[in-house]
């Protein structure tokens, strides 16, 4: 995942990704280009959208909050001697 992320290939996979808003998801694209001229800046960050709360979903967070749970559980390797 990290080799695809530095190489600029990446996707938000289902379901981990299913309810984060397409602010949060723009904002971690511009964040995550590779080319430094093109990617946001500190400022540019800092006066998106998503940082400035606009657009932002009005649900729970437990669901999320599980999603994560399930997902660093998926991460963990079990080692075997």
């Amino acid at each position: 995942m990290f080799n695809n992320i530095i190489k600029g290939n990446y996707v938000f996979t289902e379901p981990w990704w299913t309810d984060v808003s397409l602010n949060a998801k723009d904002l971690i694209s511009r964040l995550l280009i590779t080319d430094p001229s093109k990617r946001l800046t500190a400022k540019q960050a800092l006066n998106h959208p998503w940082v400035k709360g606009e657009g932002a979903k009005n649900h729970s967070l437990e669901e999320t909050q599980n999603k994560l749970k399930e997902f660093n559980l998926s991460r963990r390797k079990v080692k075997v001697r």
